[in-house]
């Protein structure tokens, strides 16, 4: 009997765990039945596929199809693909096979579109967006991208076209993302949904030419994509905000290190670089480099014109090199070219010369342009629009702080409100700025204009800023000028200076009025500053030149009082 019960129990528990895997393996009842897409609509005969998706995503998906009204629209039942016959509307339904659980949707019927509209076209991988042209009517785009104008023979296309419609170029259908040939003006025939009402459209891009229609720059991409193309000439179609210096940024503007190091400086101009009167804005660049700016260097030939930069916050340009000297400016960290009609706005520093708009303008022009912008040196010259001169700067101005410090005994720090050593021609321009330098263990100078001029010309030009300048090594001097803080066989003319100027040195310290030192020619000129000079060993302080070594100083005189 024990037996018996046994094998009946065995029976029960065997009976029980296929019965379970017999509910666990059984299909999950259909709850509901959503129909795709919403509120559809199909042209008298045409066609428009329908899906259906059953609750929960488990449970069987086969479903049938109907339609409520046959002699409007046609549905087949199993691929829910319907058909319109007759305008109106009528209900689609998607029962679930096996449960009856049902969804619907009403479908509209309407006669066939007569729109042959053309919303947007775009152009290469970028998808550059171009005017839509009227019908019967062409638009030629000018100034188009590198990226497109550089590849006319093969431009990938993109037009967003009414519903429904068909486009063709000539008899050959057109489908997005083919590449057309450019070298010609292409009319696209865009045909409604009726078959009978069509457009045209034609485009043309006018190609590159250097003097009538250089490449266009719309965006950052465009901007980053000139480092491809330096000795060709670019156009800005409108203000950039750079991206800021994160992930992001960095994604956005295509250079790797953005985040950490900012800009990629584009080295070396050659070509022609018209801003069209717009700005790049939010610019930031720290780099360990030779040069750094929005251009690492404006080569021979080159030209910026047009075009202003401003900076971020705090210090926009930065730049540094252990080994040899480091140019940074807003603009260009270098230049042998011509700057024309420019501005920038940020503050700039450099281990060795900086400048507000460039930090070395070599042999180069610069003429109507301005900065403003503290600027510092922690070795060398510091300029409120330049570094260093040797050059022409001509009817420009800064504003800016500037300063040059230094505790190496092998570097001599010069500042100026325009231009921290001038070698050049200063001409029309002023600087308004204050002007300080400072070392511990070489010699010091700074100007109101300029730090030091040699064998440089300085006319019609003045600064209105207070300038200082100490050195505390036991053999370093000290250079002060309201205008120029050394004058070396240079020549000032019909120029003047107003700020007080301050001298301090434990060797010789100069302080002047117009010049701290001055062994060139100085004539038709005035300071009305006063002027300070204090040192341990020798000191000179003048109301228009502190020393006066062999110089000619001719029809000027100082207002200030002298200490």
């Amino acid at each position: 009997m024990k037996h018996l019960l046994s094998s009946l129990l065995c029976l029960l528990l065997i009976a029980s765990c296929k019965d379970k895997q017999t509910n666990s393996g059984a299909e999950k009842k259909v709850t509901s039945v959503a129909i795709a897409p919403d509120n559809p609509s199909v042209a008298v005969g045409r066609n428009i596929r329908l899906t259906a998706t059953a609750t929960p995503a488990d449970a069987s998906q086969a479903v049938t199809w109907t339609s409520s009204d046959t002699a409007k629209a046609t549905i087949n039942a199993t691929t829910g693909t319907a058909t319109g016959i007759a305008i109106g509307t009528v209900t689609i339904t998607a029962v679930a096979d096996g449960s009856g659980v049902a969804g619907t949707t009403a479908l509209t019927v309407r006669n066939r579109s007569a729109d042959a509209s053309v919303s947007a076209i775009a152009l290469g991988g970028e998808n550059f967006i171009v005017s839509v042209p009227s019908d019967g009517a062409a638009v030629v785009l000018a100034n188009a991208p590198r990226s497109i104008a550089s590849h006319l023979k093969a431009i990938k296309v993109n037009i967003t076209a009414a519903a429904n419609a068909s486009v063709k170029i000539g008899a050959a259908v057109f489908v997005n993302g083919n590449t057309i040939d450019f070298t010609s003006p292409v009319t696209f025939t865009v045909t409604a949904e009726d078959g009978t009402t069509a457009k045209n459209y034609t485009l043309g891009i006018t190609p590159y030419a250097a003097a009538s229609n250089p490449y266009g720059i719309y965006t950052v991409k465009h901007l980053v994509d000139v480092a491809n193309a330096l000795d060709k000439n670019f156009l800005l179609k409108n203000n950039i905000d750079l991206p800021d210096a994160n992930a992001a940024g960095a994604a956005a503007a295509g250079i790797k290190d953005y985040a950490s190091a900012g800009w990629l400086p584009l080295d070396s101009l050659t070509g022609t670089f018209d801003g069209g009167n717009f700005s790049i804005n939010n610019f930031y660049v720290r780099r360990e480099t030779v040069k750094a700016g929005l251009f690492a260097a404006l080569g021979r030939g080159g030209v910026i014109k047009n075009l202003g930069v401003n900076g971020v916050s705090g210090t926009a340009a930065a730049g540094s090199n252990n080994n040899d000297k480091q140019y940074t400016g807003m603009l260009a960290g270098y230049s042998s070219g011509t700057i024309e009609k420019c501005h920038a706005t940020g503050n700039v520093s450099s281990s060795s010369v900086a400048g507000g708009l460039v930090g070395y303008n070599h042999k180069g022009a610069v003429s109507h342009s301005h900065a403003a912008g503290n600027v510092a040196s922690f070795s060398s010259y510091a300029g409120g629009l330049a570094g260093r001169n040797s050059g022409a700067i001509s009817n420009s101005y800064a504003t800016g702080t500037v300063s040059s410090s230094s505790s190496s005994a092998s570097d001599v720090t010069f500042a100026g409100g325009l231009a921290g050593y001038n070698s050049g021609a200063i001409s029309d321009s002023y600087a308004t700025g204050a002007a300080s330098s400072h070392s511990s263990s070489s010699n010091s100078a700074a100007g109101g204009l300029t730090g030091v001029s040699v064998r440089g010309g300085i006319s019609n030009s003045y600064a209105t800023g207070t300038v200082s300048s100490s050195s505390s090594g036991a053999r370093s001097n000290s250079t002060a000028g309201g205008l120029a803080g050394i004058n070396v066989l240079g020549h000032i003319s019909n120029s003047y200076a107003t700020g007080a100027v301050s001298s301090s040195s434990s060797n010789f310290s100069f302080a002047g009025g117009l010049a701290g030192h001055s062994s060139g020619a100085i004539s038709n000129s005035y300071a009305t500053g006063t002027a300070f000079s204090i040192s341990v060993a020798s000191s000179y302080a003048g109301g228009l030149a502190g020393y006066n070594s062999n110089g000619n100083i001719r029809n000027s005189y100082s207002a200030g009082s002298v200490k």
